[in-house]
C-alpha cells in the first residue's frame, strides 16, 4: 500500500507538473501571439508612415503641377466674373457695348494664359527644377555664394538717412 501511495503521489505530482507546464506553454503562446500582433501593428504603422512620407514627397514633387491647375481655375473664374460684369453693365446701359469689348479682350488674354498653363502641365522642367532645389538645400551650390557683397545695414542706407532727416 505504501508503495502504491508513493507511485500515486508521484503520478499526481507529475500530472500537476504537466498541467502547470501546459498552463505556462499556453500563457507563453498567448504572450507570443500578443507580441506578434504588436509587432505586426508596429510594422503596419511603420509601413503606413513610410507610405505617408512617400506620398508627401510625391505631392511635394507635384506641387508645381497643382499650382498650375489652381492658376487655370483662377483664370477661368476671372473670365466668368468679367463676362458676368460686362453682361450686367450692358443690360443696365444697352446703348454702351464697350463692357463687352473689354471683356472680350480680357478673355482672349486669359485664354492665352490658360493655354500656356495647360502646355506647362504637359511639358515642363519640374524634375530638373526639383533636383536643382534639392542641390541648393544640400549645399551643392555653395560656391555660387562666394564673392557676394554683404548688404549694408539699414541705418547706413541713404533711404534710411533721408527718412531720419525728414522726421527731425
Amino acid at each position: 500500500g505504501e508503495r502504491e501511495g508513493r507511485v500515486g503521489a508521484r503520478e499526481q505530482a507529475a500530472a500537476e507538473l504537466e498541467a502547470r507546464a501546459e498552463e505556462l506553454r499556453t500563457r507563453e503562446a498567448g504572450i507570443e501571439a500578443r507580441e506578434r500582433a504588436l509587432g505586426e501593428r508596429e510594422e503596419q504603422a511603420a509601413s503606413d508612415t513610410q507610405r505617408s512620407w512617400d506620398l508627401e514627397q510625391e505631392l511635394e514633387k507635384k506641387q508645381a503641377q497643382l499650382f498650375r491647375c489652381v492658376d487655370i481655375g483662377a483664370e477661368l473664374f476671372a473670365m466668368a466674373a468679367v463676362c458676368a460684369r460686362a453682361d450686367r453693365d450692358v443690360r443696365r446701359h444697352s446703348a454702351d457695348r464697350s463692357p463687352l469689348e473689354l471683356a472680350g479682350v480680357f478673355c482672349r488674354m486669359a485664354r492665352a494664359r490658360v493655354e500656356a498653363l495647360f502646355e506647362d502641365v504637359r511639358k515642363n522642367a519640374d524634375p530638373e527644377i526639383y533636383a536643382a532645389a534639392r542641390g541648393v538645400l544640400d549645399g551643392r551650390y555653395g560656391w555660387l555664394e562666394q564673392g557676394i557683397i554683404e548688404a549694408p545695414e539699414a541705418a547706413e542706407t541713404p533711404l534710411a538717412e533721408s527718412k531720419g532727416a525728414a522726421g527731425a
